[in-house]
This record gives structure tokens, sequence and C-alpha cells, in this order.
């Protein structure tokens, strides 16, 4: 048991670091939906079905596959990444990566601590920062299909902030996120 309880407190960590990030961005915690699965193995399928059902504007996959002594890390690690990053490819939306892949036990949960460096927290508000532009892209090619286009987003939540309080589209974006 001690293998799974110890997942279980990095993803709960990662999970709790990708709340925090959200509600820097403004997300409201009623318009977060957490679904579980049994292991990383999983997630694609899930990630997909909830990225069909038109409910969700971006996805955050979150968990940690620790290398073990056996080949279970390639089976499960490599196809995990790849069934998420197809889900976003064939679905057009954006799904935040938070799924650990380390060696050990100690570097899941130094990924995975309160502090910076949650990568929950990074996975959520880098899916937030893809919405934001993959939106602002679309926004421009339905205005004018053959114009250019150039659109950015800061790693910063100061400067999301800033795009929040900015008004134009970024602030249409944002209302239609509910942020």
């Amino acid at each position: 048991l001690f293998p799974y309880t110890t997942l279980f407190r990095s993803v709960r960590a990662l999970l709790d670091g990708a709340r925090r990030g959200l509600a820097r961005c403004g997300v409201a915690a009623d318009r977060v939906d957490v679904a579980w699965v049994p292991g990383a193995y999983e997630i694609p399928v899930m990630v997909r079905e909830m990225a069909r059902s038109g409910r969700y504007d971006a996805l955050v996959a979150l968990g940690a596959v620790i290398r073990g002594e056996t080949a279970h890390f390639e089976y499960v690690a490599g196809p995990c990444a790849d069934g998420v990053a197809r889900v976003q490819l064939d679905t057009g939306v954006p799904v935040g990566f938070g799924v650990l892949t380390t060696e050990d036990v100690a570097q899941a949960t130094a990924r995975s601590g309160p502090g910076a460096g949650n990568k929950g927290d990074e996975a959520a508000v880098g899916a937030l920062e893809t919405l934001l532009v993959l939106r602002a892209i679309r926004e421009a090619v339905d205005r004018d299909p053959f114009a250019p286009c150039s659109v950015h987003l800061s790693e910063s939540v100061e400067e999301m902030e800033f795009i929040k309080t900015g008004g134009g589209a970024w602030r249409t974006l944002l209302e239609d996120l509910g942020v």
C-alpha cells in the first residue's frame, strides 16, 4: 500500500496546486470539476470524454508515475503523455499536462509541493493561457481569415491580471471563461 498512498498524496498535492493556480487566475472554485481515474494509463480516455462533452473549455491532467524496477513505467508514462497530446490535437481543447514522471518518491514530492514549482499549478495556468491564445486566434480568423495574427501571453500572473482589466478582446475571453 505504501506506493499507492505516496502517489495519492502527490496527486492530491498537484490538484491543490492546480486549484491555487486557477484561483490566482480568477477561476471560481465552483467552475472546476474533478474526475478521478484508477491510474495514469486511464487519464487519456477520461480527458477525451471530458473534451468531447462540450462542457469544458480547458482541461488539466494530473497524475504521477514513479519509475520502479520493472518496465511498467515505460508502458504507462509514454502512452499517457501521447494520449493526452492526441486529445488536444483531435478536439482542439487545451489540456494542461501535470502528470509527473519521476525516478523516485522524493522527486514526485518536490514537484508537487505547496510552493513554487508545483506542476499542478503550472499545468492549470498553462491550460488557461493556451485557451486564451487559441480563442484570440480563432476570433481573429473569424473577423478576417487572411489578416496576420499575433498573440502573446506572459508567464506572469500579474500580466494576466493586466490583460483581465485591460478591456477589449481579452476581457471578452475572460468573461466567457467566468474569470
